[in-house]
């Protein structure tokens, strides 16, 4: 059982922005404006770029509606809806695309099962285009997944990026630009002990469902699985890298999810269990105080000051993603902490494996594109080094500015 609460953030800095956003991303439309007053443009572009960073501005859009013109100014406005739009198109491409992958799957005889965005859409729990997403998750039994990830290729699909993790197949391309990743596991989910979740045990246990409108072997998580891997997602996985996964993103999914309501007590309870090798009670109990203090304000009307861990979490989220110290920090910290069921030695090994030999496309994402084979093979010889002097830089003093 993990204990502690693993991030040590700075003190959050008051911003009138970040309230504004936080706000009308997850509070009561009733909630008064804290930009009240100040008149639409005082933003300036810092709303649209913060909300753009902290991954919820197709929630807060979604959320607000019109009453987006009266808040901000018109040029910022056009900004918020652009994106809004980018992000509409995006969901109704992985929608489609998920009924591809679906009728693959029932030619194929491959049971599947929808995880993350696809499950949470395709269940009816997202509020239309109010979730940012950039591919499509599946989960398919560990015996059958190698066979179906040759399916896709087989039918167009391109390898994205040939690197392989534990819990899932190199990503694919469909003809369209859309991601798929095929997963033989749920990290860290673990409904029957030792071993996290596949396809088969989720089925074996009850805890699958129907998505309707799709053959009947595509199903879904039910709702407990879904929180337990936002969690596990959110904190555990990606914890350590909120520019990479706006954990925001997560606190949206446990709303949506219900975590928030009176009887779901019971849910968490059960979840807790399942994860509890990776989350910290104190993390699960932030993620869901946090949830529940971004959506509700006191009986006054006005927001109360924030739980001490929901507190450190949300410090985290902004830190890990604006503060350029603290952000460089979780990145040594977070070495060996992602959920496995390996050895603790042998998943060390394996991150320093994936760490230290990029396959192209990571190449090209950490130090730019390349034309040449020799320009790559450099960026890969000078990765040791890189990563040396990043471990040197955050032993050298405290990474917290406070």
């Amino acid at each position: 059982m993990r204990r502690g609460f693993r991030f040590d953030p700075p003190t959050l800095p008051p911003s009138v922005v970040r309230d504004w956003i936080l706000s009308r991303a997850f509070g009561p439309m009733t909630e008064e404006n804290p930009m009240e007053g100040r008149g639409p443009g005082a933003f300036e572009k810092a709303a649209f770029e913060m909300a753009c960073s902290l991954g919820v501005l197709p929630r807060l859009v979604s959320r607000l509606g019109l009453r987006l013109n009266d808040e901000v100014s018109p040029e910022e406005a056009e900004l918020f809806w652009a994106e809004y739009r980018r992000n509409a198109r995006s969901t109704l491409q992985l929608v489609g695309l998920a009924s591809k992958v679906a009728e693959i799957a029932d030619e194929t005889e491959t049971p599947l099962v929808f995880l993350k965005f696809a499950a949470l859409e395709l269940s009816g729990r997202l509020a239309p285009a109010s979730r940012g997403a950039v591919d499509l998750d599946v989960l398919v039994a560990p015996e059958r997944a190698t066979f179906f990830h040759a399916q896709l290729i087989a039918r167009g699909y391109r390898i994205a990026d040939a690197h392989t993790y534990e819990h899932q197949l190199p990503a694919l391309a469909h003809p369209s630009g859309a991601l798929v990743e095929v997963h033989r596991m749920i990290p860290g989910v673990r409904v029957e002990g030792r071993a996290s979740a596949t396809a088969s045990a989720l089925s074996e246990h009850g805890l699958l469902e129907r998505v309707a409108g799709l053959p009947e072997r595509c199903m879904v998580p039910k709702r407990d699985v879904l929180i337990a891997h936002a969690l596990v997602h959110g904190i555990a996985q990606h914890g350590h890298a909120p520019r990479a996964y706006p954990i925001l993103r997560m606190i949206g999914d446990l709303i949506d999810l219900g975590v928030t309501a009176p009887e779901a007590g019971e849910s968490v309870r059960v979840v807790a269990g399942w994860i509890e090798r990776d989350l910290a009670r104190e993390e699960i109990d932030a993620a869901v105080g946090l949830s529940r203090w971004l959506e509700a304000p006191d009986a006054s009307g006005r927001r109360r000051e924030s739980p001490v861990e929901a507190g450190r979490l949300l410090a985290h989220i902004v830190a890990g993603t604006f503060d350029e110290r603290y952000a460089a920090s979780l990145k040594i910290a977070g070495f060996g902490q992602a959920p496995s069921d390996r050895s603790p030695l042998t998943q060390r090994l394996s991150e320093l494996w994936g760490a230290l030999f990029l396959t192209r496309g990571q190449v090209e994402i950490l130090y730019g594109p390349t034309r040449t084979r020799w320009g790559r093979a450099l960026r890969r010889l000078q990765r040791p080094f890189d990563l040396a002097r990043r471990f040197v830089r955050h032993r050298a003093g405290p990474a917290r500015v406070d």
